[in-house]
């Protein structure tokens, strides 16, 4: 009987750990008034997988940046001859203090890229909100 207390004891409490610790998600961090400040993603296993992963693909990116000339790299950016094509550049923004935000978009479409799409929103605590779209 002892013995067999012996295994199950040690074993629970790995469980207990694995349960609580690996499974489950890390505590909300809240501002003084309540609010959520960071979004905390999955249980603690996801997130330890999901770092692991953006950290292989940061190391494969410096790599291959660093053995690329800088016109390979730019060559990317060339428009596709065909009438589908699509590339976008996005550039966000926000003031945590003033709860300004800033989201733009700038695109290349169609044949050889010719047509541009130009977004921009401002959200301003102050004056409110502002939209462009060209």
């Amino acid at each position: 009987m002892i013995l067999y207390l012996g295994i199950i004891a040690p074993v629970v409490t790995v469980a207990v750990y694995f349960w609580f610790y690996v499974l489950g998600k890390p505590p909300v961090k809240r501002d003084k008034d309540g609010n959520i400040m960071d979004p905390v993603g999955g249980n603690r296993l996801k997130n330890a997988v999901a770092y692991g992963m953006a950290s292989i693909a940061k190391v494969r990116e410096e790599k291959k940046f660093r053995s690329e000339t800088l016109k390979e790299v730019e060559s990317f950016h060339k428009p596709e001859p065909h009438p589908f094509f699509n590339e976008s550049h996005y550039y966000n923004g926000a003031d945590k203090a003033t709860n300004d935000r800033i989201i733009t978009r700038i695109s290349r479409r169609g044949e050889g890229g010719k047509k541009s799409f130009i977004f921009l929103l401002l959200d301003l605590g102050k004056h409110g909100i502002f939209a462009l779209e060209e």
